[in-house]
């Protein structure tokens, strides 16, 4: 078996396990496909960004966010390097995927100065403000607008 088909299936493999709630080894299996194509193609490139997008959802199910999040950040970094701007589609979706991650609440277990959690006034630019019930007019305290749940 050549070492890319060998890459593929870890990272399936991983999936599998987290599927089953082995989340070590869900862990550790893309984490050998990241090793496999960064010894095969090199530190930036696409594949490995590929891979590395695997590894975030295992951290994560662990409750290892911040691991989880500079994995993300080292997806983005390979991404933008590789298609040279951030609009492109494989660089969207790991930020949807940061996005995501960045709303998590902390892991209970850890202690609270070992992530910092974002807040409004330190997000990116790009991040559009989210509506609460005192911003928006779609929030109402009225019974009308509760009926119509």
């Amino acid at each position: 078996m050549e070492e890319a088909d060998l890459s593929f299936v870890y990272d399936e493999l991983g999936k599998l396990y987290q599927s089953k709630g082995q989340l070590d080894a869900a862990a550790e299996a893309p984490k050998q496909s990241v090793d496999i194509e960064t010894r095969v193609k090199g530190e930036d490139h696409r594949d490995v960004a590929a891979s590395t997008h695997s590894l975030p959802g295992a951290l994560k199910a662990q409750g290892d966010l911040p691991a989880a999040r500079a994995h993300l950040e080292r997806v983005l970094a390979i991404d933008e390097q590789v298609y040279g701007t951030r609009d492109h589609y494989s660089t969207a979706m790991t930020e949807v995927s940061l996005a995501i991650l960045l709303q998590q609440p902390r892991n209970p277990n850890k202690p609270p100065s070992s992530w910092p959690m974002p807040t409004p006034s330190t997000w990116p630019s790009w991040v559009p403000s989210i509506p609460t019930p005192a911003n928006s007019p779609h929030f109402s305290n009225s019974k009308q607008a509760n009926d119509s749940y």
